[in-house]
């Protein structure tokens, strides 16, 4: 469950990013397409959710301050022995500012006060406003890519989430690292990345990317 709510999290928040971009704000049809070409579900998914990956329903509002809300809303089933099962409705909610080609200047960040919640990874000299930075989690695709990564001395597989015998779709990796996940929500690679608060950063810059909302 933990695996599913982490993974349509991460798919709500990148689909945010990208609508954002492009400004899809009042076409709920196109931020749906554009979430279901991140998530990818999978057996997980059809198992845990009601009504597969089918079952999640994306939802788009255009807030005060030109700020983009994606709702993403599901049902979780777990199976229990000799009953008809339990049933969670879950929904995760990610907001992003519609963006203009303004780029927020490092004083303004200080702005937002010093308990906001950022991102260090595991040796790392930055801090990252998201949590699906490219630059803490990077996600691999294509086979040539992924045959790439699966041959390098410098990657190892995850015994956590890479089954012996099995070719996933996709691999995650970090720069700090030195295994690669089939998965975003494995937690080998989640120990890797610490969300703290902002005044806890000490002397880290903001990163580059992230932070310029890019």
């Amino acid at each position: 469950m933990v695996l599913i709510e982490t993974e349509v999290h991460y798919a709500a928040s990148h689909t945010a990013k990208v609508c954002a971009q492009k400004a899809v704000v009042q076409q709920p049809q196109n931020a749906r397409g554009v979430f279901f070409s991140i998530y990818e579900g999978g057996s997980l998914c059809e198992n845990l959710i009601d009504g597969g990956k089918r079952g999640i329903s994306i939802h788009s509002t255009l807030l005060e301050g030109e700020q983009l809300q994606i709702k993403a809303a599901y049902t979780l089933k777990v199976p229990v022995p000799f009953f008809s099962g339990l049933r969670f409705r879950k929904k995760t909610t990610v907001k992003r500012r519609i963006f203009s080609g303004y780029v927020k200047h490092w004083g303004e960040y200080e702005e937002a006060g010093d308990n906001q919640i950022v991102y260090v990874a595991e040796n790392g000299v930055v801090y990252h406003k998201d949590s699906s930075c490219s630059h803490i989690c990077l996600k691999i695709t294509g086979s040539a890519a992924i045959q790439e990564v699966l041959h390098s001395s410098k990657y190892a597989a995850c015994e956590k989430c890479i089954k012996k015998g099995k070719n996933p779709s996709a691999l995650f990796v970090t720069a700090y690292g030195d295994c690669y996940h089939s998965t975003l929500g494995c937690s080998g690679l989640k120990r890797t990345i610490k969300a703290v608060k902002l005044k806890d950063v000490g002397n880290m810059r903001p990163c580059s990317r992230c932070a310029s909302g890019r």
